[in-house]
């Protein structure tokens, strides 16, 4: 895990944790020299391991993204757990709009990836593809601002697409009001196959546009995709929008303050699905998939909500930013 700003006990670096007595094993990434960034080194990104070559896979918003071998030891017996981290790959880019003093360099949503290929989004506004065995890009798409969208990945048809959208960075598009695109592209090329926007606002410090990722359904839900956008008809608008995957059309809205939280889709053992998604106005709604219509409102905080739900069978989590974490049955 990794920390996300500077602070008393130190420079933002990352964590790699012992789940079996909680004890730091390893951490890297403070101040490394190899940023463009500078001395900046926070990492929003949630890391993946790939378990057959035991790599860690990490991307920060220094702008390098992290492969390191962590020759992990695990013996069920003893109950005893070791890493001895060590070939470090690192990967840097420049982008095609980067500088200091407007767009940067750096990756702060987390990576997708599927079979040798990595996809990630940057702060830059690029969407970019990268071959895990050569370190070359296969593509990079304009995604306009920065974003805090992971890609997601949904194969269709026997072909691999990705969804992701992009926030609403104040000042550089606009320092009013711009449009927020949702895309879907196809993975193999980068091309875009459709895209829906939303007019949004912004503020500094507190972004409009889509600052979550995208959920796509499955099940009963299967021909659709759902996304939070944030700050649309003024800063304390938002929608959580259902949107059909074969065109992009409008499928439902429901209009409540602005989301930073992630849509999730639940399901009955029969398949039938509904979404999960909490608020800025403190409230977590679950709303029939295909209809939208309203099922439950729960109001569990005064403030803001940013967490997404973690759910399991019929029990949902989340935490508030009034710091407290909840447990939420589902019925």
């Amino acid at each position: 895990m990794g920390a996300g700003y500077n602070s008393n006990l130190g420079t933002a670096k990352v964590f790699v944790i012992n789940l079996l007595d909680c004890s730091t094993m390893y951490t890297f990434g403070d101040n490394d020299t190899f940023s463009q960034r500078g001395s900046l080194s926070f990492f929003d990104s949630s890391p993946l391991v790939d378990a057959d070559t035991d790599t860690l896979i990490y991307p920060g918003e220094n702008g390098i993204l992290y492969l390191i071998k962590l020759n992990t030891a695990y013996n069920q017996t003893a109950g005893t757990l070791s890493i001895a981290p060590g070939r470090t790959v690192k990967w840097r880019y420049s982008g095609a709009r980067s500088n200091t003093q407007n767009y940067w360099l750096g990756m702060e949503d987390s990576a997708a990836v599927y079979k040798s290929h990595l996809f990630i989004a940057d702060n830059g506004g690029h969407l970019m593809c990268l071959n895990l065995n050569t370190l070359h890009l296969v593509w990079v798409q304009d995604i306009l601002d920065d974003s805090n969208s992971t890609p997601v990945l949904s194969v269709e048809n026997e072909r691999l697409y990705l969804y992701v959208s992009t926030s609403f960075h104040l000042g550089w598009r606009s320092s009013g009001t711009a449009p927020v695109p949702i895309w879907k592209i196809d993975a193999e090329t980068g091309e875009i196959l459709w895209q829906t926007e939303y007019e949004c606002h912004s503020e500094e410090g507190v972004s409009g546009g889509v600052q979550s990722t995208i959920a796509t359904g499955t099940n009963s839900l299967s021909d659709y995709i759902y996304v939070t956008v944030s700050k649309t008809e003024n800063n304390a608008a938002g929608v959580l929008a259902c949107l059909k995957k074969d065109s992009g059309e409008i499928a439902w809205e429901h209009k409540a303050g602005y989301a930073w939280s992630s849509p999730v889709c639940v399901y009955n053992t029969d398949g039938t699905g509904k979404v999960l998604y909490c608020s800025s106005d403190g409230n977590v709604y679950l709303l029939d998939g295909i209809t939208g219509q309203l099922h439950s409102t729960l109001s569990l905080s005064e403030g803001v909500i940013e967490a997404t739900p973690a759910v399991y069978n019929n029990c949902a989590v989340v935490g508030t930013r009034d710091c407290k974490i909840w447990g939420i049955e589902l019925g």
